[in-house]
């Protein structure tokens, strides 16, 4: 039986795997920023984020999140938006 990093982290910070597993991920994109360069949707480590067929004021094709994909809440889509057009928050 190895030890993980995961499981290293989560003792260390007193988590059990099942309460990071439950944490609600929530994943909030201002369509009106969004110029829908698509870096989020290129280095989400999980598919999360996908160009949708929404246009914005600007004529864009913004962003959407899928919630089925298993966003881990990592939140590199908002460390690489230009735009400053993503928000993560894990509740």
């Amino acid at each position: 039986m190895g030890i993980t990093l995961f499981g290293l982290y989560a003792f260390a910070v007193g988590y059990s795997r099942a309460k990071v597993k439950e944490q609600m991920i929530t994943v909030k994109i201002d369509d009106e920023r969004c110029k829908g360069c698509s870096l989020c949707v290129e280095f989400c480590p999980k598919g999360s984020l996908s160009i949708s067929d929404r246009l914005n004021m600007k004529g864009y094709f913004v962003v959407s999140f899928s919630h089925e994909k298993g966003c881990t809440g990592c939140a590199t889509c908002a460390l690489v938006c230009p735009d400053v057009a993503i928000e993560v928050f894990k509740n």
